[in-house]
C-alpha cells in the first residue's frame, strides 16, 4: 500500500482470512514467484472493501478435501463447499481475481486450487511477473 508505506499481505490460512505483516509472512512462507498488476483507483477501493470485508471468515477446511475428492471422482463441484461464509486461499483469491479484477474464471470457485490461479495470473497479461 502506497498510502501506508508498507508492504500488505492478505491471506487464507488455517486461522481464518486475514492480513499478516510482511515479516511474519516471509518467516513462515517461501516465495516461489510474484506478479504485481496496475488497477485504477476505483478498482483499488473495491480490492480493499472486499478484503476487509471478508477478514476473520473462517478457514474452509473440509473445502480441501471436498477438492481432493472432486478430482478423484471428477465432480463439478465440491461437496463440502462452505460458499462464501468459508474460503481456503486459492479460492479467495479466484474470488479476487473474478469479482475485484472481472477476470473470468471458467470452474467452480470452490474447486480452484493453487495451480489454478497460477495458471491464470501466467496466463493473463495485466499481471507483470516481478519476481
Amino acid at each position: 500500500s502506497s498510502d501506508l508505506d508498507i508492504d500488505l499481505y492478505y491471506q487464507a490460512n488455517i486461522y481464518g482470512i486475514n492480513f499478516i505483516n510482511p515479516i511474519d509472512f516471509t518467516n513462515h512462507n517461501e516465495t516461489l514467484e510474484e506478479y504485481s498488476i496496475k488497477i485504477c483507483p476505483e478498482t483499488r477501493k473495491n480490492l480493499i472493501r472486499f478484503c476487509i470485508e471478508n477478514s476473520g471468515k473462517k478457514y474452509a477446511k473440509k473445502q480441501i478435501l471436498g477438492i481432493f475428492l472432486a478430482k478423484v471422482f471428477k465432480l463439478n463441484k465440491n461437496p463440502f463447499s462452505d460458499g462464501d461464509t468459508r474460503q481456503v486461499c486459492s479460492e479467495l483469491a479466484a474470488h479476487i481475481i473474478n469479482k475485484i479484477l472481472k477476470i473470468q474464471i471458467d470452474k467452480d470457485l470452490d474447486l480452484v486450487g493453487p495451480k489454478d490461479i497460477n495458471d491464470i495470473v501466467k496466463n493473463n497479461s495485466l499481471f507483470i511477473k516481478t519476481w
